[in-house]
Protein backbone atom coordinates (compact mmCIF):
# COMPACT_ATOMS: atom_id res chain seq x y z
CA UNK A 1 0.00 0.00 0.00
CA UNK A 2 2.68 2.37 0.69
CA UNK A 3 4.51 1.70 -2.40
CA UNK A 4 1.23 2.76 -4.24
CA UNK A 5 1.02 5.76 -2.26
CA UNK A 6 4.46 7.04 -3.22
CA UNK A 7 3.12 6.71 -6.91
CA UNK A 8 0.47 8.20 -6.51
CA UNK A 9 2.36 11.25 -4.81
CA UNK A 10 4.99 11.22 -7.38
CA UNK A 11 2.75 11.39 -10.62
CA UNK A 12 -0.02 13.82 -8.83
CA UNK A 13 2.90 16.80 -7.58
CA UNK A 14 3.78 18.08 -10.74
CA UNK A 15 -0.22 18.26 -11.12
CA UNK A 16 -0.14 20.39 -8.27
CA UNK A 17 2.50 22.71 -9.04
CA UNK A 18 0.99 23.63 -11.96
CA UNK A 19 -2.03 23.95 -10.46
CA UNK A 20 -0.94 26.25 -7.85
CA UNK A 21 -0.64 29.54 -9.40
CA UNK A 22 -1.01 31.56 -12.52
CA UNK A 23 2.17 32.96 -12.48
CA UNK A 24 3.28 33.73 -15.71
CA UNK A 25 7.12 32.62 -17.12
CA UNK A 26 8.63 35.07 -19.46
CA UNK A 27 11.36 33.29 -21.50
CA UNK A 28 12.94 34.37 -25.33
CA UNK A 29 15.34 31.42 -26.61
CA UNK A 30 18.71 33.01 -27.79
CA UNK A 31 20.90 30.25 -30.29
CA UNK A 32 24.17 31.84 -31.19
CA UNK A 33 26.59 29.46 -33.76
CA UNK A 34 29.89 30.60 -35.02
CA UNK A 35 30.20 29.46 -38.75
CA UNK A 36 33.89 29.81 -39.58
CA UNK A 37 33.48 28.59 -42.94
CA UNK A 38 31.26 31.65 -43.44
CA UNK A 39 33.44 33.71 -40.93
CA UNK A 40 30.24 34.69 -39.13
CA UNK A 41 28.12 34.54 -36.65
CA UNK A 42 24.70 33.56 -36.74
CA UNK A 43 21.70 34.19 -34.17
CA UNK A 44 18.22 32.91 -33.80
CA UNK A 45 15.75 34.81 -31.36
CA UNK A 46 12.68 32.88 -30.51
CA UNK A 47 9.95 35.01 -29.04
CA UNK A 48 6.60 35.13 -28.16
CA UNK A 49 4.64 37.10 -30.96
CA UNK A 50 2.55 39.23 -28.04
CA UNK A 51 6.06 40.28 -26.27
CA UNK A 52 7.29 41.24 -29.82
CA UNK A 53 4.12 43.31 -30.24
CA UNK A 54 4.16 44.83 -27.20
CA UNK A 55 8.14 45.78 -27.01
CA UNK A 56 7.55 47.79 -30.62
CA UNK A 57 4.30 49.11 -29.26
CA UNK A 58 6.79 51.10 -26.50
CA UNK A 59 9.29 51.89 -28.35
CA UNK A 60 6.47 53.72 -30.75
CA UNK A 61 5.07 51.54 -33.32
CA UNK A 62 2.07 49.69 -32.68
CA UNK A 63 1.76 47.08 -35.00
CA UNK A 64 0.03 43.56 -35.14
CA UNK A 65 3.07 41.00 -36.13
CA UNK A 66 2.02 37.98 -38.84
CA UNK A 67 3.75 36.20 -41.61
CA UNK A 68 4.10 38.96 -44.28
CA UNK A 69 5.74 42.55 -43.12
CA UNK A 70 6.54 45.71 -44.50
CA UNK A 71 9.50 46.62 -44.51
CA UNK A 72 9.46 49.51 -42.16
CA UNK A 73 8.38 47.12 -39.62
CA UNK A 74 11.08 44.25 -40.35
CA UNK A 75 13.80 47.47 -40.24
CA UNK A 76 11.67 47.96 -36.32
CA UNK A 77 12.26 45.00 -34.91
CA UNK A 78 15.94 44.88 -36.14
CA UNK A 79 16.35 48.19 -34.66
CA UNK A 80 14.97 46.67 -31.18
CA UNK A 81 17.23 43.58 -31.62
CA UNK A 82 20.41 45.29 -32.17
CA UNK A 83 20.04 47.66 -29.17
CA UNK A 84 19.02 44.47 -26.73
CA UNK A 85 21.52 41.73 -28.06
CA UNK A 86 24.67 42.63 -28.17
CA UNK A 87 28.12 41.21 -28.34
CA UNK A 88 31.46 42.93 -27.80
CA UNK A 89 34.96 41.62 -28.36
CA UNK A 90 38.42 43.46 -27.29
CA UNK A 91 36.36 46.49 -26.45
CA UNK A 92 34.16 46.68 -30.32
CA UNK A 93 30.53 45.57 -30.85
CA UNK A 94 29.98 43.30 -33.51
CA UNK A 95 27.92 44.33 -35.63
CA UNK A 96 24.71 42.66 -36.79
CA UNK A 97 22.96 42.39 -40.55
CA UNK A 98 19.14 41.52 -40.44
CA UNK A 99 18.60 38.33 -42.06
CA UNK A 100 14.81 37.90 -41.63
CA UNK A 101 11.70 37.21 -39.47
CA UNK A 102 9.38 34.49 -39.83
CA UNK A 103 6.51 33.72 -37.51
CA UNK A 104 4.69 30.58 -36.45
CA UNK A 105 1.72 30.17 -34.51
CA UNK A 106 2.48 32.43 -30.94
CA UNK A 107 6.04 32.45 -31.90
CA UNK A 108 8.35 35.05 -34.11
CA UNK A 109 11.88 33.89 -35.23
CA UNK A 110 14.33 36.77 -36.05
CA UNK A 111 17.65 36.05 -37.60
CA UNK A 112 20.29 38.34 -37.83
CA UNK A 113 24.27 37.72 -38.75
CA UNK A 114 27.62 39.29 -38.16
CA UNK A 115 30.99 39.42 -39.67
CA UNK A 116 34.11 37.55 -37.30
CA UNK A 117 37.23 36.65 -39.24
CA UNK A 118 37.85 34.18 -36.20
CA UNK A 119 36.49 33.11 -32.98
CA UNK A 120 38.06 35.09 -30.08
CA UNK A 121 39.01 33.10 -26.94
CA UNK A 122 36.74 35.78 -24.84
CA UNK A 123 33.47 38.11 -25.76
CA UNK A 124 31.21 39.89 -23.70
CA UNK A 125 27.43 39.05 -24.57
CA UNK A 126 24.56 41.19 -23.48
CA UNK A 127 20.86 40.26 -24.13
CA UNK A 128 18.08 42.68 -22.14
CA UNK A 129 15.58 41.44 -24.55
CA UNK A 130 12.12 42.63 -23.45
CA UNK A 131 13.46 43.38 -20.15
CA UNK A 132 11.80 46.58 -20.13
CA UNK A 133 8.76 44.96 -20.75
CA UNK A 134 8.95 42.17 -18.25
CA UNK A 135 10.23 42.39 -14.67
CA UNK A 136 10.78 38.13 -14.57
CA UNK A 137 11.99 38.05 -18.16
CA UNK A 138 14.78 35.66 -18.78
CA UNK A 139 16.35 35.15 -22.18
CA UNK A 140 18.28 31.60 -22.26
CA UNK A 141 21.16 31.65 -24.17
CA UNK A 142 22.99 28.90 -26.49
CA UNK A 143 26.24 29.93 -27.89
CA UNK A 144 27.75 27.05 -29.96
CA UNK A 145 31.66 27.39 -31.63
CA UNK A 146 33.91 25.08 -32.50
CA UNK A 147 32.10 21.87 -31.17
CA UNK A 148 32.04 23.45 -27.61
CA UNK A 149 28.35 24.94 -25.99
CA UNK A 150 27.52 27.15 -23.57
CA UNK A 151 24.11 27.88 -21.99
CA UNK A 152 23.30 30.66 -19.46
CA UNK A 153 20.17 32.76 -18.21
CA UNK A 154 20.19 35.74 -18.43
CA UNK A 155 17.32 37.53 -15.98
CA UNK A 156 17.34 41.77 -16.10
CA UNK A 157 19.02 42.04 -12.51
CA UNK A 158 22.03 39.94 -14.63
CA UNK A 159 21.81 40.66 -18.44
CA UNK A 160 25.07 39.95 -19.37
CA UNK A 161 27.93 36.97 -19.72
CA UNK A 162 31.68 36.73 -20.25
CA UNK A 163 31.81 33.74 -22.79
CA UNK A 164 34.86 31.64 -22.71
CA UNK A 165 35.21 30.66 -26.83
CA UNK A 166 38.35 28.47 -26.40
Amino acid sequence: MRNSSKVLITLALPLLFLAAGNHKFYLSLFQFKYVPAEKSLHCTAKVFTDDLELALKKNGMDVTLGKNLPDSVEQAIFRYMKKHTELQVDGKFLTWKWVGYEQENDVCFLYVEGVMDSLPKQAHLKVDFLHEIYEDQINLIHFEANGKKESHNLPKRSPSVQLSLE
